[in-house]
């Protein structure tokens, strides 16, 4: 879809470029149509499918017009449930704000297509290639990030995807997460899941097929805090992403999966370091897999209190929280 076609669907917003596509839709940037506001948006459009040709492939092969209709309202309505679920939880600094959501019409038949509109924010890895960025401030980026899921644990929302895509950064340096399409609310019952994410962030107990919770979102924040702390590497990578093999990626998601044991991120300290390697603690799933991280504990994550030790024993939820109580400036000095 064109910048002016969006312009004639959307008079009260006016769009004015792209600035990225992805797997789920297109990005555009926008203002408001009235002049007394200054507010820039990122507006997600998603098309449903995501052209005239998906149609001819699964899951949309061998359906008939009205049961591809039926699915894509299907789709529709889980797009629309994301950002919801986002504008629900407007009150919490560090998630990225979600102003409305809207379906608008497309010619080509059955297709469908939700526009969703954003605060505007700079994405994580964009940040981080600022050089006058100071290790210091990634402990925010931490802390930030805990806050947000404290949020998501107090609302029973289990995020499934936290990368650096999905994470951005305000002119004040605010960290926040963002792109909740994979969420779902958490329920007793978890015997059925569909396996979605991001394998490169993925916990290891939800690739081997346990369902998710908010323990493995904290252990995807774990792996993202690692990854800021070590010049922008996962675990076992070495050098730069256009050094290196398919093979060496493909060696070291293995590693990470199979248990063996972290090294110490390249550019963290000591204590911040210790955090990091337990929120990215090795499970085997069977310590009360798919359920939350005690409530009290995610939410003492997003301030200065001290550390709370989880009733469960477990590692992971009970050391994120420390990133809160270290000094100011703890992040400075490397290992």
């Amino acid at each position: 879809m064109t910048i002016e076609q969006l312009n004639r669907l959307c008079p009260d917003y006016h769009f004015t470029k792209e600035l990225g596509r992805g797997s789920f839709g297109t990005v555009y940037a926008a203002e408001s149509a009235n002049t007394l506001s200054d507010r820039h948006y990122a507006v997600k459009l998603i098309t449903i499918p995501s052209g005239p040709e998906a149609l001819k492939s699964p899951p949309y092969l061998g359906r008939t017009l009205q049961e591809q209709q039926r699915f894509i309202e299907e789709e529709v309505i889980r797009c629309l449930r994301e950002a919801e679920i986002v504008i629900s939880m407007d009150s919490c600094p560090n998630i990225l704000t979600v102003y409305e959501a809207r379906t608008i019409p497309l010619e080509q038949a059955p297709m469908q297509a939700v526009l969703i509109f954003m605060e505007r924010a700079l994405r994580l890895d964009d940040y981080l290639l600022d050089d006058m960025v100071p290790v210091s401030e990634y402990r925010r980026i931490g802390i930030d990030l805990c806050s947000a899921l404290a949020e998501c644990e107090s609302r029973h929302i289990v995020h499934r995807d936290i990368k650096p895509d999905n994470v951005f950064v305000t002119e004040n340096g605010t960290c926040m997460l963002g792109d909740f399409g994979l969420a779902d609310r958490q329920s007793e019952d978890v015997t059925s899941f569909a396996l979605k994410g991001t394998r490169s962030y993925m916990a290891p107990e939800v690739f081997k097929g346990n369902p998710p919770g908010s323990r493995s979102d904290l252990y995807s924040l774990g792996l993202l805090l690692y990854y800021i702390y070590n010049n922008c590497r996962l675990p076992f990578l070495e050098g730069g992403p256009f050094s290196r093999t398919v093979e060496a990626e493909n060696e070291a998601f293995r590693k990470r999966i199979e248990g063996e044991t972290l090294p110490p991120p390249e550019m963290a300290t000591e204590a911040i370091a210790a955090i990091i390697l337990k929120a990215c603690s090795f499970r085997t799933g069977k310590e009360g897999r798919g359920r939350s991280a005690p409530q009290k504990e995610t939410q003492e994550a997003a301030g200065p209190g001290p550390c709370c030790r989880c009733s469960s024993g477990d590692d992971r939820c009970s050391v994120i929280p420390k990133l809160s109580a270290l000094p100011a400036g703890s992040g400075e000095q490397r290992v």
